[in-house]
């Protein structure tokens, strides 16, 4: 995502599908990390025939603009929450032409990992510009705190250690940026991502600028880059229909994590998918595709009910 003079383009960081006077409504893609758009590449192919799908490039992440940000112990503010949710609200309103305002919300927003924080944040801050909003294996910004187990803090001293500039980018960068193969291990040997896939993610993290400004997002969390109105929006719940999917098998993220969801989330379905990990779109696609589609035609047949299992 490139943004000049507080608007949006589409730039080579991202995929998109259909052209400004495409009438199909819009279903927007944030990836996590480390990787890219391209971990999108199974969603985008089945929903491009009814929905006019783009995947970005999130603010830092493969060739998208890579602001400054403070250093150590300094302000992390431009990879804050409020920069971030500006991005998705200028390439939206400037790029897609989507209007606010009153006028009927339009988009189908997709999030997972930092994708699917972002678009907690989003939805509470722009709820006129979501029609809908599905989260993967990403907790509700409020939550994450809140429900902080010790099991969970265990699974979390990663964060902590990308606190450290140089020694985050050491150790992810270390032997080839061998961390994010080892991340994917499982996923290829059991042939769900090909070796193919796991050199794109590589090499999309290893471009100049991008390791630190993938870490600047944990540096901002654990700094509160946010301001009062967005943790205000944040209090308020979200109105449109929210469908979450948790894989299970998440090593980063417990699924009491999403205890106290519905609380934020008026009309929330959650599905917890069994044996699937934290790479939920890449892990298990055509279950994602699947379950995407049939609440999406759920929802759209006005029977968007909320969901049980830890909500």
């Amino acid at each position: 995502l490139r943004r000049r003079g507080g608007a949006a383009a589409a730039s080579r960081a991202g995929h998109a599908g259909g052209r400004a006077a495409d009438a199909r409504p819009i279903m927007l893609f944030l990836h996590g990390f480390p990787e890219c758009a391209y971990v999108w590449r199974a969603q985008l192919a089945a929903f491009a025939p009814t929905h006019r799908c783009v995947a970005l490039n999130m603010r830092g992440f493969g060739l998208s603009d890579k602001p400054a940000s403070g250093g150590w112990l300094g302000a992390y503010a431009a990879y804050g929450a409020d920069e971030l949710v500006a991005d998705i609200y200028a390439f939206l309103v400037s790029a897609l032409g989507v209007r606010g305002a009153g006028a009927p919300a339009a988009v189908t927003l997709v999030g997972h990992d930092w994708g699917g924080m972002v678009g907690w944040w989003f939805a509470h801050r722009h709820p006129d510009l979501v029609h809908r909003l599905v989260v993967m294996n990403a907790p509700h910004p409020a939550l994450f705190f809140r429900n902080l187990s010790l099991a969970q803090a265990k699974r979390s001293l990663y964060i902590v250690m990308f606190q450290a500039p140089l020694l985050g980018e050491a150790l992810m960068a270390a032997f080839g940026y061998a961390a994010v193969r080892s991340m994917y291990a499982a996923l290829v040997r059991d042939g769900k991502v090909r070796e193919h896939d796991v050199a794109c993610m590589q090499w999309a993290i290893s471009r100049p600028g991008v390791l630190t400004a993938a870490l600047a997002y944990y540096r901002a969390l654990l700094q509160g880059s946010h301001s009062r109105a967005l943790a205000d929006a944040l209090a308020a719940p979200v109105d449109m229909p929210v469908l979450v999917l948790w894989g299970l098998d998440d090593r980063a993220l417990t699924r009491s994590l999403t205890l106290g969801t519905s609380a934020l989330a008026t009309r929330l379905t959650s599905q917890f998918l069994p044996g699937v990990s934290h790479w939920t779109p890449q892990d298990a696609p055509d279950d994602v595709n699947r379950r995407m589609r049939e609440w999406l035609a759920a929802d759209a047949e006005g029977g968007g009910a909320g969901g049980a299992g830890g909500a």
